[in-house]
C-alpha cells in the first residue's frame, strides 16, 4: 500500500506540480484546512486515524498520539470534587481541635473545682501549643502555605475557647465571696495566647503591621478580660447593672474593632510586604472575620454564663444554646455590626472593591430589622426589654438613629447612596418613638427628623441643582412645622395653609430650576390649581364663614387669574390651557349664582328671557369673532408667544 502522506499523494493535499507553492503545501486540497505545521499536517482528520497515528510515529518516534479521554460519572466527579476540596483545604485540624474540646466539655463540665480548672488550663494551653507546633513545622519546612492558614486560624479559636473556659469558676467564686483562681487563669491564658501569637509571628516570619497587631491584642483583652468585669458586678452591682453589662460586650467589641480605622485608611499597601503569599484582603482580614463572629458567640453566651444565681445550673443551660431562655435579642448585636458596616465601608473607600460600600450601606437596613421584636419567647426577655426600654429607649429607636448616623457619615465621605439611605433612616425616624418596638408601636410623625431631611434635601438641591430634592425639602419642613403646631391656627380651615405652603413652594422651585423635573412641576402646579379652584368653588360658603365673603371671592379671581399669571413668567403655555379652564369653572359658577339670586328674586318666568338672551349674545359673539380669521390667529399667535410657544413650528 502506498503512503498516503507523501507529498505527491492526494491524501496530504498536496499534489507533484504543487510542490513548489508554498501556500499549497499549507492547506489540504480537500477541504482546504491550513496547516500549523507538520505534526498537525500528519494528523489533520481528512486520514483515518489508524494512519495518522502510524505516519506520525514513522516520521516523528519522539510524538506521542493523543490519549482518550474518559469522562466521569456524575458520582465519579462528586467524589473527586470532595476529595481535592479535602486535600487542598484541609479542614480535619480544625475537626481535632473541635474534637479535644467536645471531649473536655465532657470531661471537666460536671466539676469547677480549681484543681479541675488548672488541668483543663494545662491541657488548652498543651494542644494549643502542639497544633502551633505542628503549623511552625509545616510552613518552614514545607512551605505548606494553605494548611498553614488553617492551622493559625485555629489557634486564635483555641485562644477565644480558653477565654470561656473558666466562666463557671468567676461564678462560684463571686458567689461565695472569695478566692481568684478564675481571675489568674483568664490573666494567665491571655499571657500565653500573647506569647504564643508573638513567637508565631517572628518564627514564621509573617509581617503584621503594629496598627493590625493593637486591636488585635485589644480583642484578645475584651475576650479575657470582660468575665473579670461581671465578676466584679456580680458581688457589687443592681442585677440591671449587670444585664447592662452583659448587654454592652458586643458594643465594646465594635469599638475594639474600629482601633484598626487606621490601619483600614492605609489600605493594601499597607500589607503588601507580609511575609507571606496572601493577599489583601485575606491578610488579615480573615483573621479579624473569625474574630467578628466569635464576638457574635461570645455575646449570647454570656447571657448563659453570667445571667441568673451562679452554680450547676448555667453550665447544664449552655449545653443547650439554642434555647431562647435568656436576655439575648438580636438587637444586643446591632452596635457591633454598625461598627462592621464603618470599617468595610472605610474599605470600600481606600480600594477599588465598591461592591464593599454597598454591603456597608445594607448592614444599617439589616440592623434595623434585627432590633424589631417579635412575640418576646420568654418572661426574662420581656422583663429585661421592657426595663431596657423604661430606662432608655428602644432597641428599635436607638438602631434608627444610629442608622442615620453612619449614613450622614457615609454622605459626608462621598458615598451618593448613602443620602437616600438617610432619607429612608430619617423617615423611619419620624415614625419611630423611644417606646417603638414592632410595627404596632409605631409613633406618631415628629417634627426634628423631619426638618433634618428636609435641610438634608434642600442642601442636595443646592448642590446639584435639582428641582425634585427641593421640593422634598420644603414639603418635609413644612411637614415638620405641621407637626410642631399641630392644633393650632396653623392646621385650622382644614390644613388650609400649610396646603397653600406646599403649592406656592412648587410653582416657586418649578420657577427657579431648569431641569427636566421643573417643567413637569410647572405642569403639576397649573392642574393643581384647578383642583384648589373647585375646591373653593364647592367649599364657597365655608370658606366664607371661616374668612369673609368678600375675602371668598377674592380668592377665587386669584385662583382664576394665577395660571395666567405664572404661565406667562414661566413661558410654559400649558398653564394658559389650564387657566382657560379655570375661566370657564369660574364662569359656569358664576352663572349659577347669578341665576339663583334672580330666580330668588324675580320668579322663573322673568328670569329665563334673560338667561336664554344672554347665552345666545354669548353664541352669537363667538360665531362673528370665529370669523375674523386673520385677525383671530395674530392674536392666538401674539399670546402663544408670550407664553413661549411658536404657532408657525407648533
Amino acid at each position: 500500500m502506498a503512503d498516503r502522506n507523501a507529498p505527491g499523494e492526494p491524501g496530504n493535499g498536496a499534489g507533484p506540480d504543487e510542490l513548489g507553492s508554498a501556500e499549497a503545501r499549507r492547506r489540504c486540497r480537500r477541504c482546504g484546512h491550513e496547516f500549523t505545521d507538520q505534526l498537525d499536517r500528519l494528523r489533520h482528520e481528512c486520514l483515518p486515524a489508524e494512519e495518522a497515528a502510524t505516519a506520525s510515529r514513522r516520521r516523528y518516534p519522539g510524538a506521542q498520539p493523543p490519549r482518550p479521554v474518559w469522562s466521569d460519572s456524575p458520582l465519579t466527579a462528586l467524589f473527586k470534587l470532595i476529595c481535592r476540596t479535602l486535600y487542598t483545604h484541609n479542614p480535619f485540624y480544625l475537626i481535632s481541635a473541635c474534637l479535644i474540646l467536645a471531649g473536655l466539655n465532657a470531661t471537666f463540665r460536671a466539676s469547677a473545682e480549681t484543681a479541675n480548672a488548672w488541668t483543663l488550663m494545662g491541657v488548652l494551653a498543651g494542644y494549643t501549643a502542639v497544633m502551633a507546633l505542628a503549623g511552625f513545622v509545616i510552613v518552614r519546612a514545607g512551605k505548606v502555605w494553605e494548611d498553614g492558614r488553617g492551622i493559625l486560624l485555629v489557634v486564635v479559636l483555641l485562644f477565644l475557647a480558653t477565654s470561656v473556659s473558666f466562666d463557671e469558676i468567676i461564678n462560684r467564686e463571686a458567689a461565695a465571696g472569695r478566692g481568684s483562681a478564675g481571675i489568674w487563669l483568664l490573666c494567665c491564658g491571655f499571657a500565653f495566647a500573647v506569647v504564643l501569637s508573638e513567637g508565631l509571628l517572628d518564627g514564621l516570619r509573617i509581617r503584621l503591621p503594629l496598627l493590625f497587631r493593637l486591636p488585635y491584642y485589644a480583642i484578645l483583652a475584651l475576650f479575657f478580660g470582660y468575665p473579670i468585669l461581671l465578676r466584679a458586678l456580680l458581688t457589687r452591682a443592681p442585677d440591671f447593672v449587670l444585664l447592662m453589662a452583659i448587654f454592652c460586650f458586643p458594643t465594646v467589641a465594635g469599638l475594639a474593632f474600629l482601633l484598626v480605622m487606621p490601619a483600614v485608611r492605609r489600605g493594601a499597601e499597607y500589607v503588601r510586604d507580609n511575609g507571606t503569599p496572601w493577599r489583601w484582603p485575606w491578610f488579615p482580614w480573615l483573621l479579624f472575620g473569625v474574630l467578628a463572629l466569635a464576638v457574635c458567640v461570645r455575646s449570647y453566651y454570656l447571657t448563659l454564663s453570667f445571667h441568673g444565681e451562679p452554680g450547676l445550673e448555667w453550665i447544664q443551660r449552655a449545653a443547650t444554646p439554642f434555647r431562647m431562655d435568656t436576655i439575648f435579642g438580636l438587637y444586643f448585636l446591632v452596635p457591633f455590626a454598625l461598627s462592621m458596616a464603618i470599617i468595610l465601608f472605610e474599605m470600600g473607600i481606600v480600594t477599588p472593591k465598591r461592591w464593599l460600600r454597598y454591603v456597608a450601606l445594607a448592614i444599617p437596613l439589616l440592623a434595623l430589622l434585627m432590633s424589631f421584636q417579635g412575640t418576646p419567647p420568654d418572661e426574662t426577655y420581656r422583663a429585661f426589654l421592657e426595663k431596657f426600654t423604661t430606662t432608655f429607649c428602644s432597641p428599635v429607636f436607638l438602631t434608627a438613629v444610629g442608622a442615620a448616623v453612619f449614613y450622614a457619615y457615609a454622605w459626608m465621605r462621598g458615598a451618593r447612596l448613602a443620602a437616600h439611605g438617610l432619607t429612608a433612616a430619617l423617615l423611619l425616624c419620624s415614625i419611630i418613638g423611644p417606646r417603638t418596638l414592632t410595627v404596632r408601636t409605631l409613633a406618631a410623625p415628629q417634627g426634628l427628623p423631619l426638618l433634618l431631611l428636609g435641610l438634608m434635601q434642600l442642601s442636595l438641591a443646592l448642590r446639584r441643582r435639582k428641582s425634585v430634592p427641593a421640593f422634598l425639602g420644603a414639603a418635609f419642613i413644612i411637614g415638620a412645622c405641621t407637626t410642631w403646631f399641630s392644633g393650632t391656627w396653623f392646621t385650622s380651615a382644614y390644613g388650609a395653609i400649610p396646603v397653600h405652603l406646599l403649592y406656592l413652594s412648587m410653582l416657586l422651585i418649578a420657577a427657579l430650576f431648569r431641569d427636566p423635573a421643573a417643567r413637569v412641576l410647572q405642569h403639576v402646579g397649573a392642574i393643581a390649581s384647578v383642583v384648589l379652584l373647585g375646591t373653593a368653588l364647592l367649599f364657597r360658603g365655608h370658606l366664607a364663614e371661616l374668612t369673609a365673603e368678600p375675602a371668598a371671592w377674592a380668592y377665587i379671581v386669584l385662583a382664576t387669574a394665577m395660571p395666567f399669571v405664572y404661565g406667562w413668567l414661566v413661558r410654559n403655555i400649558t398653564c394658559l390651557y389650564v387657566g382657560l379652564v379655570d375661566v370657564g369653572l369660574s364662569g359656569l359658577y358664576l352663572t349659577g349664582v347669578l341665576y339663583h339670586h334672580l330666580h330668588t328674586g324675580l320668579g322663573t318666568r322673568s328670569v329665563a328671557p334673560f338667561f336664554w338672551s344672554a347665552l345666545a349674545f354669548l353664541l352669537a359673539l363667538t360665531i362673528s369673532l370665529t370669523k375674523f380669521r386673520g385677525v383671530l390667529r395674530r392674536m392666538a399667535a401674539g399670546i402663544a408667544h408670550a407664553y413661549g410657544t411658536d404657532l408657525e413650528k407648533g
